[in-house]
Order: C-alpha cells, then structure tokens, then sequence
C-alpha cells in the first residue's frame, strides 16, 4: 500500500496502476485502497479498469449491500462516469 500510494503521489501513475492492482487481487475488499485506485483511474483516464475490482470486492464481502465502504466507492464510481 506505501509503495502504491508513494507512486500516486509522485504522478507516477502506470506504476501505481500496477501496484493497487496487486494489492486488489489480494485483498479485494480493503476500500481505501479500493477508493484510491479508482481516483488514480480517473485522473489517468481509464476509469473503465475499475469496474473488475469492484466486481471482486462484491464478490469476497458476505454482505454487499449493507457494506458502506463498498456502497461509497461503488458510488464515487457511477458519479466520476455520470450513471
């Protein structure tokens, strides 16, 4: 998470890309890091990358709809793509 969030501080974003990601397949459900990537996304204009992980995060939480850090990132998500 230091690594990512040091990449993303940097404007270094194809290597904060990178690392999020790895980080996501890992712990699909830690929504901070959830929450940065997609900002990172939207600032690196692929938006569209984040729609698998929050599939994901969905998928490892018992509770989806009651879960409010993924019913925030979820809809951070649909606001930055105007749904």
């Amino acid at each position: 998470m230091m690594l990512a969030d040091l990449m993303f501080r940097k404007n270094n974003y194809e290597d904060a890309i990178f690392h999020f990601q790895q980080l996501l397949e890992k712990k699909p459900n830690d929504y901070e890091a959830l929450l940065q990537y997609l900002q990172l996304l939207r600032r690196a204009g692929r938006l569209y990358d984040c729609q698998k992980y929050l599939e994901m995060a969905e998928k490892a939480q018992n509770r989806p709809r009651v879960d409010p850090g993924l019913s925030y990132c979820k809809g951070l998500y649909h606001r930055y793509c105007n749904k």
